[in-house]
């Protein structure tokens, strides 16, 4: 936690933000002792781990170091406040849902499944299943340009979780949904595409 905010207070954050990020951190802290809302410490400290993770890499991360830092601020807010996580403009309602339930929960999953994409492009899920991100994935639309993002609109972490999510889906399925066929891994997910039929997805 120190660490996370050490490194946030260096990468140039201004003090409104960095007072959103210590409120975070403090309800997330309350919610190791609330009854109601309670995560273990384990589950906590393996968030702050992936956050660690995810401002310290160097050569090869996907991202860029700003928008690291960014996805580190809404990993926290949004771990501390589930019901501020929305589908904004976008046809991800059943992931959504799923993402503030895992917030709720078991926060690491969420960061982890952020965190990996991120810093990798890709994400393997518990069966070993590796679901690629493409390039579109993982750059911010409209919406997720802005930080932080306007009331009823999707965060970039969020973004990225939806995404990959609905990937997760899809990438394990041979046929489209226009009907045609193709191999396990060909078909995907991105920004901007509004279909109806986007299954659960499995993480």
């Amino acid at each position: 936690m120190d660490q996370i905010l050490t490194r946030l207070k260096k990468s140039g954050l201004s003090d409104g933000q960095l007072d959103v990020i210590k409120d975070s951190i403090k309800t997330l802290e309350k919610r190791k002792t609330d009854f109601d809302d309670r995560i273990s410490d384990r589950e906590l400290a393996k968030v702050y781990q992936d956050i660690n993770r995810l401002l310290e890499a160097t050569d090869g991360a996907k991202l860029s170091q700003h928008q690291r830092t960014i996805l580190a601020q809404q990993i926290l807010f949004q771990a501390a406040h589930p019901d501020e996580i929305s589908q904004g403009y976008h046809n991800t309602c059943n992931v959504t849902t799923l993402e503030n339930i895992m917030y709720s929960r078991q926060p690491s999953l969420v960061s982890k499944v952020v965190v990996d994409a991120a810093l990798t492009g890709q994400f393997k899920t518990a069966d070993d299943t590796v679901v690629k991100l493409s390039a579109q994935n993982l750059r911010p639309d409209a919406e997720a340009s802005n930080n932080p993002p306007f009331d009823g609109e999707r965060s970039f972490a969020s973004q990225i979780f939806q995404e990959t999510a609905v990937n997760v889906y899809w990438q394990r399925q041979s046929i489209a949904p226009d009907g045609s066929t193709s191999r396990k891994g060909d078909i995907h997910y991105e920004v901007g595409v509004r279909d109806a039929a986007l299954g659960h997805s499995q993480i």
